[in-house]
């Protein structure tokens, strides 16, 4: 079947029969609008999903209410077991700009708990990575709509 075209369409307006553009990204409640533009930004950026990176962030330290996440570490990029803080990575945007790459380079836009298994044990290195994946892609699942 041949699919006719109307003139909007030559216009260059979309057509009934394309794809729909993708939802816009639901943002969690436990991040602020300003803080989510950030997420989002740098996900879009690298090609990094978002919700993933809000899923490390919300493990890690509840998003800034725990630990080191009070003094701007969010995501714990810089905070080594022992030994200081490395204060480069103070900061949301320093912490996603380290990160958003590195998820995008090793997990993708599309995650699966086996990349993300390996970019824990791999490229993250917590001291304990296997209970950090799960953790993590729990928290990814509970955040994601459609997930």
């Amino acid at each position: 079947m041949q699919r006719q075209l109307t003139e909007p369409d030559r216009a260059g307006q979309r057509d009934e029969t394309a794809p729909a553009p993708p939802l816009p990204y639901v943002r969690p409640n436990f991040i602020s609008q300003a803080d989510w533009k950030v997420f989002v930004g740098y996900g879009e950026k690298y090609g990094a999903d978002p919700y993933l990176l809000a899923a490390i962030s919300w493990h890690e330290t509840n998003h800034g209410k725990l630990g080191a996440g009070r003094q701007g570490y969010y995501m714990g990029v810089g905070v080594p077991t022992h030994g200081r803080k490395l204060k480069a990575y103070r900061g949301l945007k320093n912490q996603i700009a380290w990160a958003a790459p590195r998820l995008a380079k090793y997990v993708g836009p599309e995650p699966t708990y086996q990349k993300l298994e390996w970019f824990g044990v791999n490229i993250w290195r917590p001291d304990m990575p296997e209970p950090w994946s799960r953790s993590v892609w729990g928290c990814y699942q509970k955040l994601k709509p459609g997930v």
